[in-house]
Parts: C-alpha cells; sequence; structure tokens
C-alpha cells in the first residue's frame, strides 16, 4: 500500500533547480515538479534540504522516501534506486578562470579540478584519468570560490 506522505530529499543547493526561499523553504524546478506530481497521484510531500552527500545514503536507510536534487541517473546509481524517467538533460561544463582555455579534460593533467562531492563531474573527472588532482567540496559554490582565489585551477559541474 502507498504512503499517504512522502518525505523528499533535496540538495537545496542549485538555484533554479533546487533554492531555499527567502523564509528557508525548499523551492525550485525540482521541488514544484516533486509536488506537482503528488497532487495529481493524490499523495502529499514534505521537501527537505538535505547535503547532497546525505541524500543517497538517507534513502537507502529509509530516512527519506524520495529524492528531487538534479540527479544524474547513472548504472551504478540504477543498481541501488529506482528512477523516473528523466526530466531534463544537462551537460558537465568546466569553469575556468578569466582568458584560460582548454579544448579537452586531457588539458587539466596536473591541475586542480574542484567539484561537489559524489556529482556527475566528480564521475568524469575520476573516468578520463587525465592525471588531474581532484578536490571535493559540500557545495559547488565552495569549489567557485576556491577558483577565484586561485586555490584550484578549475572546476567542473553541470
Amino acid at each position: 500500500m502507498a504512503a499517504d506522505k512522502y518525505i523528499v530529499a533535496s540538495d537545496c543547493t542549485w538555484p533554479p533547480m533546487e533554492m531555499l526561499s527567502a523564509d528557508k523553504k525548499p523551492e525550485g524546478f525540482s521541488t514544484d515538479y516533486i509536488r506537482a506530481a503528488a497532487k495529481a497521484a493524490g499523495f502529499e510531500v514534505e521537501v527537505r534540504n538535505i547535503a547532497w552527500d546525505g541524500i543517497f545514503g538517507g534513502v537507502a536507510t529509509g530516512q527519506y522516501d524520495i529524492v528531487a536534487s538534479s540527479v544524474t541517473i547513472t548504472e551504478e546509481r540504477k543498481k541501488q534506486f529506482d528512477f523516473s524517467d528523466p526530466y531534463y538533460e544537462v551537460v558537465q561544463a568546466v569553469v575556468l578562470p578569466a582568458g584560460k582555455s582548454i579544448k579537452s579534460l586531457a588539458d587539466l593533467k596536473g591541475k586542480k579540478v574542484g567539484g561537489q562531492i559524489a556529482t556527475t563531474g566528480i564521475f568524469v573527472m575520476r573516468n578520463a584519468k587525465v592525471g588531474a588532482e581532484i578536490k571535493e567540496y559540500d557545495d559547488v559554490g565552495l569549489a567557485i570560490q576556491d577558483l577565484l582565489g586561485g586555490r584550484i585551477d578549475a572546476v567542473i559541474c553541470d
């Protein structure tokens, strides 16, 4: 039997997809989408702002029922979790200081590259095996701050 109410985890650090309102409540495209789907299906949702690195572990342990948070569907994740059909697609981008450019990920060899922990960008960099030093952050905004401060050379994100 389906539940009347589901707890939804959302990392509210990706405007306009997921963010916090002025009164610190989750809002944005993904949270609006799950609320509309719940209304159409006749159940309630409680959306909670959860740090990205705790989202999947929380679903695995039953703390949360649903993730509505710009998730990339990977083969590894499909082994543990069920997914809806995708409702949007994104690509990865490498953010560099003004005036810098690369032609491929191979150009990042020997460079310090930041990204948000356990995100597609980090998976891409690890799988590319280009010899970059990968630094993971709790929030992509922190990686951008380190890029602006000259502590890393690039940021990979979607």
